[in-house]
């Protein structure tokens, strides 16, 4: 690669590596509208009020130590939010393929495996 080609390519390839990181979550404030991380990322950079986004409907309060994805848009570190938060010393293990499990951190799991039938009921409507 030439030196006009490295001077293009360069700052690219650093963007695209950026663009998405591990991190370990260290604090969480749960408490707003969206939750708020501390995240050490690669290299012992620390970010803080780092966005956690859930789907809808949907929330957990990861503990301290939990693994996250993270994805930066532009590849620009400071400007991004936490996609996925995994415990893996939580993570239920014995599940069959196809089964579903809801858990925390005291060992409770609520398994649902595929022959399972469930009723919720909302409001006035039972599904």
């Amino acid at each position: 690669m030439n030196d006009g080609q490295s001077r293009f390519i360069g700052p690219l390839l650093r963007a695209l590596d950026n663009l998405v990181s591990r991190a370990v979550i260290r604090l969480v404030a749960a408490s707003g509208p969206t939750q708020q991380l501390q995240a050490e990322l690669s290299a012992g950079e620390v970010k803080n009020d780092f966005d956690l986004l859930e789907s809808y409907g949907m929330t957990a309060h990861p503990l301290p130590g939990a693994i996250a994805v993270c994805l930066f848009v532009g590849g620009e570190r400071e400007n991004g939010a936490a996609i996925l938060a995994h415990d893996q010393a939580k993570r239920p293990r014995t599940l069959a393929p196809g089964d579903v499990a809801l858990y925390t951190d005291q060992d409770d799991p609520a398994a649902a495996p595929q022959t399972l039938t469930t009723a919720c009921t909302s409001g006035a409507t039972a599904v």
